[in-house]
């Protein structure tokens, strides 16, 4: 565009502006091609700022020499210019100063190492990529030739340096609509590997160390890889044996620390589908078996039975408590389905359990059923599932069971004491409720209401005391001797008796516990009373 300025300008003063201008599109176009070849490429790491900075020196002092120069301060870029129209075009002529050359040599040594890192790039490219980096290539080499020729043989007036660039920017304009050159940017294999976490080794078909990458090298501290020598002396036996057949390898890292590596083992063809060699990742696994190992202690060592299941619920790990208590014979891994120590009436509650867990992997299922016990015979478990289907160490649903049958018949048994210090304490709270209805309903209170309200309430804490004691573990057995019609009758006020009597017949005295005795004669005449002739019952002549 400027050399078309230049070409249709009519005065010398014009013609010498576009002329010193004409250099910043030149400069910017070899400079910013360099960049960009180098960008495509995936020579990201040489595209920086301060690249860029000492890219930038030579093309900004010569921008600034040529308006220097056009103003009459040296003559260092050309000693003398003049204009002519030659057949009606304005021709340039140019006497080179010594720093004109300087600019060539840039110019071209910036232009050839573009064409270099683009030729390169178009080998080792395929598909659409290929084809990005030959228009590239070849829209970069045009003006380099036309320019190179020009200087050797002046062949035109005017620069057909800066017309070539309508062919380059045609080509430019295909590859961006036809190849989506700023679209669709290759990855470099150089630039993906070096910055790969996981180590790396490539191996010829010959057995030979190719390549590796910095996580490789620091892994198994090679400062300068061995290229090109065997495998068998680059590395121990362990480390060639799992390169070779793609399994598990534990390394010894400089801190003494051991790391587990899955090996992932591919091989490399070229265009015709021959193996070249083969490419080694190494997957650092050491977390995923540390987590194994925990787990594996932590089933191994407890005591509640622990079932790895899967998706079908077939049985992939049984733990030694689980295998101890059910008592089976077989490898604790070979044990197919636990259905066999299970009770047949609680395998429908079993299946569904399972099916909740499959369904609800964010929850735990849980229920109670009943395994036999080698030892102890049928037992009660409370069983709780977790999904870890989709969990690397585990991939099953755990089943953790813990032995609940004692813990279930101290349950019962609490439930059972506890109606009981119910039904003991009803007596005389319903006594002291009674007499407490007749207090408020006298207008003088009877004395000896009152004082059936306090035995009441002392009844109550005597039971509430022999409970405590209970509770700790203490005892209320004390034997004395005691009068069986004393008790009968202080049992008969610690009642509700509403309209029935109490006839003693005959007494005797003999050695009990004073309480329980008490007790048993509160309950049996409440019961006598509630269920008796007294009572709802029509049945008359009821007697203890």
């Amino acid at each position: 565009l400027f050399e078309a300025f230049l070409l249709l300008a009519d005065s010398p003063s014009t013609r010498l502006l576009w002329f010193a201008l004409e250099p910043i599109p030149a400069e910017s176009s070899v400079f910013f091609t360099l960049l960009f070849a180098l960008e495509i490429a995936g020579y990201e790491r040489w595209v920086s700022r301060r690249t860029a900075a000492l890219l930038a020196v030579w093309p900004a002092f010569a921008i600034a020499g040529v308006a220097t120069n056009a103003l009459g301060v040296h003559a260092l870029l050309w000693e003398s210019l003049s204009f002519a129209t030659v057949g009606g075009i304005t021709a340039t002529e140019v006497v080179p100063g010594p720093l004109f050359w300087v600019d060539v040599v840039y110019s071209y040594v910036a232009i050839g190492a573009a064409l270099v890192v683009l030729g390169v790039h178009c080998l080792r490219s395929r598909q659409i990529y290929r084809k990005q980096a030959l228009v590239l290539f070849v829209a970069t080499l045009i003006p380099a030739v036309v320019g190179a020729v020009y200087l050797l043989i002046p062949f035109s007036p005017a620069n057909p340096i800066a017309i070539s660039f309508a062919a380059t920017s045609s080509l430019l304009a295909v590859g961006l609509s036809r190849y989506r050159i700023l679209d669709i940017s290759p990855i470099a294999r150089d630039l993906v590997i070096e910055r790969m976490a996981d180590p790396v080794l490539v191996v010829d078909r010959k057995g030979r160390l190719a390549d590796s990458n910095p996580a490789a090298r620091a892994l198994f501290d090679v400062s300068h890889p061995p290229l090109g020598s065997p495998v068998a002396d680059a590395f121990d036996p362990e480390t060639v044996e799992a390169l070779e057949s793609g399994g598990e390898l534990r390394v010894v890292d400089d801190n003494g620390e051991a790391r587990h590596f899955e090996v992932d083992r591919s091989a490399v063809t070229d265009g015709r589908d021959a193996v070249r060699g083969h490419l080694h990742i190494l997957h650092d696994i050491t977390e995923r078996r540390v987590r194994e190992r925990w787990f594996r202690a932590l089933t191994e060592n407890a005591s509640d039975l622990i079932f790895v299941l899967d998706a079908d619920g077939s049985v992939t790990y049984l733990s030694d408590s689980a295998a101890q208590t059910l008592g089976t014979d077989e490898d604790p891994n070979e044990v197919q389905s636990i259905k066999r120590f299970l009770h047949p009436d609680d395998e429908d509650a079993a299946i569904e359990t399972f099916r909740e867990a499959l369904e609800r992997p964010d929850e735990d299922a849980t229920a109670e059923l009943r395994f036999r016990s080698s030892t102890r015979g049928w037992r009660v478990f409370s069983v709780r599932c977790r999904n870890l289907l989709d969990d690397p160490v585990v991939g099953g649903v755990v089943v953790n069971a813990q032995d609940v049958t004692d813990r279930r018949k101290h349950e019962q048994q609490l439930e059972t004491f506890a109606n009981i210090v119910s039904h003991d304490l009803r007596n005389p709270l319903n006594v002291a409720e009674g007499y407490l209805e007749l207090v408020k309903e006298a207008d003088r209170p009877d004395p000896d209401h009152v004082e059936r309200i306090e035995a009441a309430h002392e009844r109550m804490g005597e039971i509430i005391a022999d409970v405590l004691a209970l509770a700790r573990g203490g005892t209320v057995d004390e034997h004395e001797t005691v009068s069986l019609d004393a008790v009968a009758a202080e049992a008969w006020t610690n009642v509700e008796t509403g309209a029935a009597t109490l006839d003693i017949e005959a007494s005797a005295s003999f050695a009990a516990d004073r309480t329980r005795l008490l007790q048993l004669f509160e309950n049996l005449f409440r019961n006598a009373v509630e269920h008796g002739s007294t009572g709802s019952r029509d049945s008359p002549d009821d007697a203890v």
